[in-house]
């Protein structure tokens, strides 16, 4: 998930810098004790080009892979206050001794599924579940 902050940050400070750098390189006087302005100008254009090829790789990326699709799932999870779920717990012989519904984050361990079940008074309750079978759908 931080993937995507990292890449978004990425793309918008090389579009920044380019543009600077274009913008400086244009408004500078050549003169034989600097850079000619023709290289400031292609290293901007280059620099320009990195940050799109950054952005089209990572959106093609996220939306044209099966992990950049869990990535955006995950996303949406964490940003939106999780997803509307229904999880059921089971037991050894299959039969379902817990359900929950709502809409929450679900968080995985060793052998414990915990999640924070909001309650109709605004408050929420922790459900932790050890060892046994859960099953999440989403809706």
């Amino acid at each position: 998930m931080i993937a995507i902050w990292v890449v978004a940050l990425l793309c918008v400070a090389g579009f920044a810098a380019a543009i600077v750098w274009l913008n400086w390189a244009m408004k500078r006087s050549s003169s034989k004790f600097y850079t000619p302005k023709g290289v400031h100008v292609a290293g901007a254009i280059a620099s320009m080009i990195v940050a799109i090829v950054i952005a089209v790789g990572s959106l093609y990326w996220l939306y044209g892979t099966a992990p950049g699709q869990r990535e955006l799932k995950s996303f949406a999870s964490e940003t939106r206050g999780g997803l509307t779920r229904v999880v059921k717990v089971y037991d050894l012989q299959g039969d379902v001794i817990a359900t929950y519904e709502g809409k929450f984050d679900i968080q995985t361990e060793s052998s414990k599924v915990f999640f924070d079940m909001p309650q109709a008074d605004g408050t929420t309750k922790r459900v932790q579940i050890y060892n046994a079978t859960v099953v999440v759908e989403e809706k």
